[in-house]
C-alpha cells in the first residue's frame, strides 16, 4: 500500500519549494465492565494522511 500511495504522490507533485507526506494508520480496542457485566468489545480503525506544501 504505502508503495501505491507514494508512486500516486510523486505523479500529481507540484512544482514548489517543499511538498511532503505523512501517513497515519491507528488501530483501538476498548474493553470494559458496566455494573459488573462485560460490554462487547469496541474496535476503530483511523487512517488519513497530512500534505504540506511550502510555496
Amino acid at each position: 500500500m504505502f508503495d501505491i500511495l507514494e508512486k500516486r504522490f510523486r505523479q500529481v507533485l507540484p512544482a514548489v519549494d517543499f511538498c511532503s507526506l505523512r501517513y497515519n494508520s491507528e488501530q483501538d480496542e476498548v474493553l470494559s465492565v458496566r455494573q459488573n457485566v462485560p460490554q462487547p468489545a469496541q474496535r476503530a480503525t483511523d487512517a488519513g494522511v497530512m500534505i504540506t506544501v511550502i510555496h
